[in-house]
């Protein structure tokens, strides 16, 4: 807004001068307002588009003479990668059901969650239709950073007072303060002749600030679909 008040200032017709007041601010305020919208009008609409317009947000190719020395030159791999924050209530139904199953507090509300979306689509060709070498196949390995959630953190001991019947007294202990991050995976395959293999599993994964505690497997769900 200072930028467009010095610009305007600069290029104002000296006519402007003997205007009254109501219209030098008229004159000033229209061109700084169009200024400073412009800017967010672009913020704005760059990021409406982009969640429509742009489905990935990485994208990438494996192959070259590197596959050729394993014998998998005829292999070409795509992977193409996008991230995507969502509401509670904008996540799939049965993913919100799996995340629901099981739960450590019965009856919490799960509303104020912040829900990320990770989606990863892997397409796997073969040039010519020919064989895959015997004793290869596919393996993703999905890596997620705790590191970030973890610095954020309270301290890993909460001091709680309580009265000691046998001392009868009041006495403190240092509890332990962990975090739950819940990954819901859903892993699909589409097969060439159409067949579909679904795979949904819920891991818990229990943190605090200094470490991952542990990890729990929550529940697993498989199923195939016939081709339509």
């Amino acid at each position: 807004a200072l930028a467009a008040i010095w610009a305007l200032a600069a290029q104002l017709p000296a006519a402007v001068g003997s205007a009254s007041g109501d219209t030098k601010l008229i004159v000033f305020g229209i061109p700084v307002l169009a200024y400073v919208m412009k800017d967010r009008i672009k913020a704005l609409t760059n990021e409406y588009l982009s969640a429509r317009l742009r489905k990935f947000d990485h994208k990438s190719w494996l192959h070259g003479p590197s596959m050729e020395v394993l014998g998998l030159g005829m292999v070409r791999l795509r992977a193409r990668e996008a991230m995507r924050f969502l509401r509670s209530s904008e996540a799939p139904e049965s993913v919100a059901a799996l995340r629901l199953a099981r739960r450590t507090v019965l009856r919490a509300e799960n509303t104020g969650e912040e829900v990320i979306h990770y989606r990863k689509l892997i397409s796997l060709e073969v040039e010519g239709d020919a064989p895959m070498p015997p004793g290869y196949w596919l393996r993703d390995i999905l890596r997620l950073n705790m590191r970030h959630f973890m610095v954020r953190l309270d301290e890993p001991l909460a001091r709680q007072s309580y009265f000691d019947a046998r001392s009868g007294a009041f006495a403190t202990a240092a509890l332990p303060k962990v975090y739950h991050v819940n990954v819901i995976l859903v892993v699909r395959r589409d097969d060439a002749d159409g067949a579909t293999e679904e795979q949904r599993e819920h891991l818990r994964v229990v943190l605090d600030k200094q470490r991952i505690v542990r990890v729990e497997r929550v529940g697993a769900v498989s199923a195939e679909v016939a081709a339509e």
